[in-house]
């Protein structure tokens, strides 16, 4: 009895074993066709990590080039202003390294409104100057932008800290431009005292201009007409806009980038006619 257990056995062993082999075989495929799909995916995830910063940095590179272009045509812009003005002005006294008069007192008027506009006083918000400006960005306020540094305000888009208006100024201006050089600048808008009207006017001729005054005053700072206020008004009369600037300058006696209503009522009578 034994004797034939024990050869049934022996039957059944081998077929065991072969088995056994074949499972251990196929675990063992399974887990080296899982090690390789595991080093597929991560070498697939490395590739794609890879394309990501090769279009990321293209993409940086992209966008440096277009801000680089972009303060280059500002900068040039600027140069071509300069150049301009610089050939159609003759009186002494109102460039200072490059920057003029008129463009000091048109940065200060506008600093003002940004500031009555917002409530803060003696100062303004850089991030609050740049979109006051942007949101205006036509006629002269554009070449206020760009007679100083234009990358300059452009840093002020994502400034938040406040400026009184010689920080402001020290800002823009480029860095060549010395401490003595800011302070004859801010001496521009000293005020002086106003002369009297060149002539008189009558009470018909004194009611019309007090109303083309508030009509013009659309900012209402208290302060008098910008010259940007007053280009708006007269742009559909045909006023030559370097003209009505040269007018501008010429009857803004103090200085405040500004006219008040005796400054305006001045230039009224001188340039229209306005008679008693």
């Amino acid at each position: 009895m034994s004797s034939a257990i024990h050869q049934a056995l022996n039957g059944i062993a081998p077929d065991m074993a072969e088995d056994i082999n074949a499972k251990r075989e196929a675990a063992i495929a399974a887990k080296k066709e899982e090690r390789r799909q595991r080093r597929e995916a991560i070498a697939a995830d490395k590739r794609s990590r890879s394309a990501r910063r090769v279009e990321e940095q293209k993409a940086k590179e992209l966008e440096d080039a277009a801000q680089a272009e972009h303060t280059k045509q500002l900068e040039v812009r600027r140069n071509e202003l300069l150049a301009r003005r610089e050939a159609n002005r003759e009186r002494e006294g109102e460039s200072i390294c490059g920057y003029w008069r008129d463009d000091i007192v048109g940065l200060r008027a506008h600093f003002e409104e940004c500031a009555a506009m917002h409530q803060t006083g003696e100062v303004v918000e850089g991030i609050a100057f740049y979109d006051h400006l942007k949101d205006m960005r036509t006629g002269a306020v554009n070449e206020i932008v760009h007679c100083f540094s234009p990358s300059a305000f452009e840093r002020l888009a994502r400034d938040e800290s406040t400026f009184t208006f010689a920080a402001l100024l020290e800002l823009v201006c480029l860095p060549s431009v010395l401490p003595e050089d800011l302070e004859r600048m801010l001496a521009w808008l000293e005020p002086q005292p106003p002369p009297p009207p060149k002539q008189s006017l009558g009470e018909e001729a004194q009611t019309s201009i007090e109303t083309l005054f508030a009509l013009y005053d659309q900012v209402k700072t208290g302060k008098g007409l910008t010259l940007d206020e007053l280009t708006r008004g007269l742009a559909k009369s045909g006023v030559d806009p370097e003209a009505l600037r040269t007018n501008f300058r010429e009857f803004d006696a103090d200085g405040n980038g500004v006219l008040d209503s005796a400054e305006f009522a001045a230039m009224m009578v001188a340039k229209d006619g306005y008679r008693s």
